[in-house]
């Protein structure tokens, strides 16, 4: 007779891990967004804090899986109280451990502090989702569990993230505060533990339960004096959640500053950065009638231009409409002018629509320090700009540091640029002042070079009462031996690649990221801008080589199947943080995107595992079916690079963004499917006395550790092969690896073949 289905036999054990899930889910959608902030939006910080959460999920399940042996059978109050009080616990040190580690706020920490801060912050979240997840194997008994009631767990689990990713993103995001979900979060998983294991610590659960709902209650003062903490010394004027990013404005002598997801965007009032972003394009362009502001800043200079411009038409692009709504209730600005359009949306995106629209375009962004800001400073983005200008129109932008204060490191990320922008643009003209502003020109001789000729233009405009462009300050900034030395220093620093979208170089040689105004690590950035796809190429072929040779010889072969897990682990985590990275190079909003992806990837990955896991399919355990996700692992990585490919090239449509969503959906669900295989496999083997633990928490838990520690690697990996050998490089490096495992079920299959014939 079948055995009854997992759902039906374990019903308290499938709504426990579901719980789990939910709490694990939020807590980590809650805490990446809060590392990111941190890191100053740079998408790079998603890598690292997976390989943080995954680092320690993976430490507590090979923790917990001792456990059993140990102790007695554990009930379900334990592992869901502890999913909840693991969030709360990794919030509060995101907020208080940064400063603790070197961070300054409001600048970008290193790559260095990012990890360090990712490892601090997701400890107790990461320990508690693996360790809950064990705990609950363990609650089934440690008799010799149906295989697949492992794959069933697992496939809940995921199914309790999915929700709340989809939660996060289309409902909670814009209503209630971090401190306000982890605290709810734990509120369901306390509740769940009266409702599921009513007769243990009822008292205990009672009082936590009463507690979070104080909580609850309180967050929005609680959230204040955290994040208070994480800005020492500053009065926090304002903030707000969007969908965009995380919106923070501190005032201080009579001025506001507004952050982005922790990034400096602007301040009001500042008059002189105001009239240099808003009056010098106009010199560069005089006579312009149609202009172009993007950026963060838009609004404001866009306003001041027009009104000193004497222009027919000015618009302004915004990626977030909060953030416009937040400026103005916080520090209203004048009556905006007539003639002044004001559009949300990705100002890129915005770009590739108007052909040959305008006759001054001025791009007033941060520096490329995150894939997004990149696409402005990429070979791909300039041409954008080129083709929305008009016959004789001028484009212009901005990067940090004054000629004298240019290191090796920035020198290179300013000649990357500079190579992106002269595969389109005849002329490049550089002004050195507070910042490095570049006016760009598609025709040659089409900019003046003289400081005379600016301070003529200056003259005919007649702009009163200046205070940041003036003929002295012209001079100044446009001073031959000051560019000649700046010249230099670029033509010292040698040769660069262009910048591209899919292989940002700007972001690997940020000096900001390596901490080289500290003496930090540039040497290593530079060392890593000199790897190349080849050498990559060689270690997976000798791993090939190498697993083909151990798995022909005769005997047993018991690694075969954790080191597939791993393999699988790292390429799926891997091509998530892809995604995701795609998503941000094609649409500029990750934000928008990251519950989304993460929703679809854990969605594919509960329907597969749910489905191997229940006795609806039979399924007979065998290696070639792990073989032949292995292989479909690889074309998915393939497929990725083809669509993100063809998706750069076409117009960015709703029915885009869901393609991403459905190949995250397609990677979770192969995931899904090796472990619930893999798992099925284990325990097969075990009942059958070929394998040495037949413990349904031992052989479960070490699985899972295998799949998280690989997710490890898969998550750090994007943060070295997306800025040297590009996207392109890293999803072909994920394909090739698959060769590995690929190679040892090849060799098991003809060896078993030999030795029966």
């Amino acid at each position: 007779m079948d055995s009854p289905r997992p759902l039906f036999k374990q019903p308290r054990l499938s709504a426990a891990t579901l719980m789990i899930g939910l709490c694990a889910g939020f807590s980590q959608v809650v805490l990446l967004r809060e590392l990111m902030v941190l890191a100053g939006g740079n998408e790079l910080s998603l890598g690292l804090g997976l390989a943080g959460w995954l680092l320690w999920a993976a430490a507590g399940s090979l923790g917990a899986s001792i456990i059993p042996g140990r102790t007695g059978r554990p009930g379900l109050t334990g592992p869901l109280l502890l999913a909840g009080l693991g969030g709360i616990v990794s919030l509060i040190l995101a907020r208080l451990a940064p400063a603790g580690l070197g961070w300054q706020a409001g600048s970008v920490p290193s790559l260095g502090q990012s990890l360090l801060i990712s490892l601090t912050a997701l400890g107790p979240a990461g320990l508690a989702d693996g360790a809950a997840f064990v705990l609950v194997l363990a609650a089934a008994g440690r008799e010799r569990a149906e295989p697949g009631l492992l794959s069933w767990l697992y496939g809940a689990d995921s199914l309790g993230h999915t929700a709340a990713a989809a939660l996060f993103g289309l409902l909670l995001v814009r209503w209630l505060n971090p401190v306000a979900l982890v605290s709810a979060a734990a509120l369901a998983g306390a509740l769940a533990a009266l409702l599921l294991s009513p007769g243990r610590g009822r008292r205990l659960v009672l009082a936590w339960c009463a507690l979070l709902a104080a909580g609850l209650v309180l967050s929005s003062s609680l959230d204040a004096s955290l994040r208070a903490r994480l800005w020492p010394g500053r009065q926090l004027a304002g903030r707000a959640e969007s969908p965009y990013a995380q919106l923070l404005a501190f005032r201080s002598a009579g001025q506001t500053d507004f952050f982005a997801s922790g990034l400096w965007l602007f301040s009001r009032p500042d008059r002189q950065r105001l009239e240099r972003a808003a009056l010098l394009p106009l010199l560069a362009r005089p006579g312009a009638e149609r202009v172009l502001f993007i950026g963060g800043a838009a609004e404001g200079v866009a306003a001041e231009a027009l009104r000193r411009g004497r222009l027919s038409q000015v618009t302004a692009v915004e990626l977030d409409p909060w953030l416009v709504r937040f400026a103005e209730q916080l520090w209203p600005a004048e009556k905006r002018p007539a003639g002044l359009k004001i559009l949300s949306g990705d100002g890129r995106a915005f770009l590739e629509r108007s052909q040959r629209q305008f006759d001054l375009i001025v791009v007033e962004s941060p520096p490329p320090v995150t894939v997004q800001l990149n696409r402005y400073y990429s070979r791909e983005g300039l041409a954008a700009l080129a083709r929305a200008l008009r016959p004789g129109g001028v484009a212009a932008l901005s990067l940090p540091g004054l000629e004298g204060l240019v290191g090796r490191l920035q020198a290179q990320q300013l000649g990357s640029i500079l190579a992106a922008a002269r595969t389109t643009f005849g002329q490049v003209v550089i002004m050195s002042g507070p910042e490095l502003r570049l006016f760009l020109s598609p025709a040659p001789g089409g900019l003046p070079v003289e400081p005379w000729l600016w301070q003529e233009r200056l003259v005919r405009a007649g702009w009163p009462d200046l205070v940041a462009v003036r003929p002295d300050v012209l001079t100044l900034e446009l001073d031959p031996f000051r560019l000649a030395q700046l010249a230099a220093v670029v033509k010292e620093a040698g040769p660069q690649p262009a910048n591209g979208d899919l292989r940002p170089r700007a972001l690997l040689l940020d000096p900001q990221l390596w901490g080289a105004s500290l003496g930090g690590w540039a040497g290593l950035a530079e060392t890593l801008a000199r790897l190349r796809l080849r050498h990559l190429f060689w270690p997976i072929l000798i791993g090939a080589g190498l697993c083909l040779a151990a798995m022909a010889r005769p005997g047993p072969r018991p690694a075969l199947l954790p080191l597939g897990v791993f393999i699988t682990g790292l390429t799926s985590t891997a091509l998530s943080v892809l995604l995701l990275m795609g998503y941000q190079i094609l649409f500029g909003a990750v934000y928008v995107g990251l519950a989304g992806l993460l929703a679809g990837f854990m969605l594919g990955l509960a329907g597969a595992a749910l489905t191997l896991g229940s006795d609806r399919w039979p399924l007979r355990p065998r290696l070639a079916g792990l073989a032949l996700i292995s292989a479909l692992l690889a074309l998915a990585c393939l497929a990725s690079l083809g669509l993100v490919q063809f998706l750069s090239q076409a117009v960015k449509t709703p029915a885009a963004r869901l393609a991403l969503v459905l190949l995250a959906g397609l990677d979770g669900g192969l995931t899904g499917a090796y472990f619930g295989l893999a798992g099925r496999l284990r325990l097969a083997r075990a009942r059958a006395g070929s394998g040495p633990d037949s413990s349904l928490a031992r052989a479960g838990g070490r699985l899972y550790g295998l799949d998280l520690a690989g997710g490890l690697i898969g998550a750090l990996a994007p943060v070295v092969l997306v800025p040297t050998v590009g996207l392109d490089g890293a999803l072909i490096s994920l394909a090739g690896l698959n060769l590995i495992p690929l190679a040892g079920y090849l060799s098991q299959a003809v060896f078993r073949t030999e030795s029966k014939s």
